[in-house]
């Protein structure tokens, strides 16, 4: 369930809005408005009441991609998974976000044999560890790859061990690990020749705040540059890795 509302909009005389649809595209769906009432507390759900409309907002945020079977995000299936799974074992009131510590696997409230053969599917499976990504894996996940600004603010850093990969704007794919940020970015990365082997790699490559980067040969240059280290906010640690002339970027890994 998501609302969003405006706070005192009693006291400072303003409104807020939110598009709605009449046509009942989302029928599983519920919309809810506010009772209009003074003080508009808005913030008390018992103010709330079901409205036959669909309403929708845009969110913005980032999405760090699933691991079926993986419960404690440490990207392997093991009897740590299991364990966890047995903690939280005929439990049938797992709700959202936690969904009993990622033990119901469905997300259909219940920890069953159903979660249990999930796990059991994907038994030793490591997901797309750093070190196992090679070129022919990169470029199955092109499709998933993106020209956004992958945002590294405080409180969303990309902190060491986190890991990305991406296309160059010269065609060449590769994978890169960060190892410190700050104003400026410090990560390791191999980048590839189209036969697999390595094309040029590094670690400890520094790309100070508000340069430019070439991944294909590892520099700060503002020529042929595949990402900007683009800095909003030195005080608010506000930063953002841009990707430049069409590369495109993919966040593997978002290390806790």
């Amino acid at each position: 369930i998501f609302t969003c509302h405006l706070s005192n909009g009693d006291l400072n005389e303003y409104s807020s809005g939110v598009y709605g649809r009449t046509d009942n595209p989302w029928p599983l769906t519920k919309g809810y408005s506010a009772v209009v009432a003074s003080p508009a507390t808005m913030g008390t759900w018992s103010h709330w009441g079901v409205h036959p409309w669909d309403f929708n907002f845009q969110m913005v945020g980032d999405y760090v991609e699933p691991y079926p079977g993986d419960l404690n995000d440490d990207r392997s299936v093991n009897l740590l998974d299991v364990h966890r799974l047995a903690q939280h074992w005929l439990a049938n009131d797992c709700i959202m976000l936690e969904w009993c510590q990622k033990a119901d696997l469905n997300w259909n409230s219940d920890v069953q044999l159903d979660d249990f053969a999930t796990l059991s599917r994907y038994w030793m499976h490591t997901y797309h560890d750093y070190d196992d990504l090679n070129r022919a894996a990169i470029v199955s996940m092109y499709s998933q790859m993106s020209t956004a600004a992958i945002d590294s603010s405080n409180g969303n850093e990309l902190k060491p061990g986190s890991y990305l990969i991406y296309r160059t704007n010269s065609g060449r794919y590769g994978k890169m690990i960060i190892e410190s940020l700050g104003y400026d970015l410090v990560f390791g990365y191999v980048t590839y020749n189209p036969n697999g082997t390595v094309y040029t790699s590094k670690t400890g490559l520094v790309i100070h705040g508000t340069y430019l980067c070439d991944l294909d040969l590892g520099l700060e240059t503002s020529t042929n540059h595949d990402f900007w280290w683009k800095i909003n906010s030195i005080a608010l640690k506000n930063y953002e890795l841009v990707p430049q002339n069409g590369s495109r970027f993919k966040l593997m890994y978002r290390a806790p």
